[in-house]
């Protein structure tokens, strides 16, 4: 996990703290229903980072800042969208002479790359700053030092060269077609988002789309953003189309993805997708437990509680051999108590030892005992928890 991950996850546990640790389903109800309970929970466990449509509703109910969360999302994201600790991606070079990238900025490009890989941050950050220029920057240069791991360690510098000002102004006014590599239209296109100003994003993502057309990242990024821009139908159709070309999403994006069907209401394609990614993870060795999950959670969520209930029979297993994280007990928990079968839910909850996630289990389960025994009853475990934490 990076550490702007943790960043966020930390801030979001520290602020559903100061509102009194509410349950994911008390989130969901003070959001109007923007989330549901579930996205809710994934939302706070931040395992990876959640999109912005799941995370906003969840901030704004536990009464956080939104700018703040805001930029904290935008840092996880970017970290995330650069593949994490190393510019150098595979043994080629990372920029072709290809599509709309001019040679001389791939040159460039791959020159910062061989530099960077051989510890020389210095020389990086020298060659930058002289091809970027100033006061007038390059927007495409400019983009790429911004969304570089290295800009990490010499973030200040960068900062104090090239201020918010500046890069806001090269944001908002650049030439859109004038830049030419899909990491610099991706770094302004988050920018934008992050300023609030969608449609400007819009066009940043759909020239990263242009460059290269079969790009899965600027696919799905263009995706995230029409997602965050209330597209949903679009946004579903975009990361359908690029979960078709490589089904091998990683646990962030299909998050997305299930959360465009979800808000599109296009439940049988979620569905569908759902349980199409558990059938192949349960063959390949991926993450079956995490893609079964999904999978009830979406026939929950379209109403087939019968089938749920059906394909909750391998969940109860990974659940009885200490297998399952706590937020599959949860969902588990979840159908149960939807099914009516309580003493089913309570089990599922009860033994929370050996998790990590034993504090979001536990308030699960006191939250349930409130539901269906009552205040009395759950009054000393409340109690109880109090003091512990």
């Amino acid at each position: 996990m990076s550490e702007r991950l943790i960043e966020l996850r930390s801030r979001l546990q520290r602020i559903r703290r100061e509102a009194g640790d509410p349950s994911t389903r008390e989130i969901s109800r003070k959001a109007h229903g923007a989330v549901s309970h579930t996205t809710a929970h994934h939302v706070l466990r931040c395992q990876t980072v959640p999109s912005w449509g799941s995370l906003e509703p969840v901030v704004a109910a536990l009464g956080g800042d939104i700018a703040e969360f805001k930029k904290l999302w935008i840092a996880a994201r970017d970290f995330a969208d650069a593949g994490g600790a190393s510019i150098v991606q595979g043994a080629g070079p990372r920029y072709n002479y290809r599509d709309s990238t001019a040679p001389y900025v791939a040159a460039r490009l791959n020159l910062v790359a061989i530099h960077h890989a051989r510890g020389e941050h210095e020389k990086c950050l020298e060659r930058l700053f002289a091809w970027t220029g100033s006061p007038d920057p390059d927007a495409t240069m400019l983009g790429e030092l911004c969304s570089l791991h290295l800009y990490d360690e010499y973030r200040a510098r960068v900062r104090d060269r090239y201020s918010y000002e500046v890069r806001k102004d090269v944001a908002l006014k650049a030439q859109i077609e004038d830049v030419d590599t899909i990491n610099s239209c991706v770094h302004w296109a988050r920018f934008c988002e992050e300023m609030g100003r969608l449609d400007r994003a819009l066009r940043w993502a759909a020239r990263a789309r242009s460059i290269n057309p079969h790009s899965l990242r600027a696919m799905r990024i263009q995706a995230d953003i029409m997602l965050t821009a209330g597209r949903y139908d679009e946004a579903a159709d975009l990361f359908l189309k690029a979960h078709e070309m490589d089904e091998v999403f990683s646990v962030a994006w299909i998050v997305s993805l299930t959360e465009a069907l979800k808000v599109a209401g296009r439940l049988n394609e979620l569905v569908k997708v759902c349980q199409k990614n558990y059938e192949r993870a349960a063959t390949t060795g991926g993450n079956p437990i995490f893609h079964l999950t999904h999978y009830i959670s979406a026939l929950r969520v379209s109403g087939k509680l019968s089938e749920a209930k059906n394909v909750s029979v391998s969940l109860k297993s990974h659940i009885h051999d200490g297998e399952a994280p706590g937020y599959c007990r949860i969902e588990y928990a979840e159908l149960m108590e939807d099914l009516g079968e309580i003493e089913e839910a309570k089990w599922a909850l009860k033994d929370r030892s050996g998790t990590d996630e034993d504090e979001d289990v536990e308030a699960a389960y006191v939250n349930l005992i409130y539901r269906v025994e009552g205040a009395e009853a759950a009054e000393p475990l409340l109690a109880e928890w109090a003091e512990r934490y």
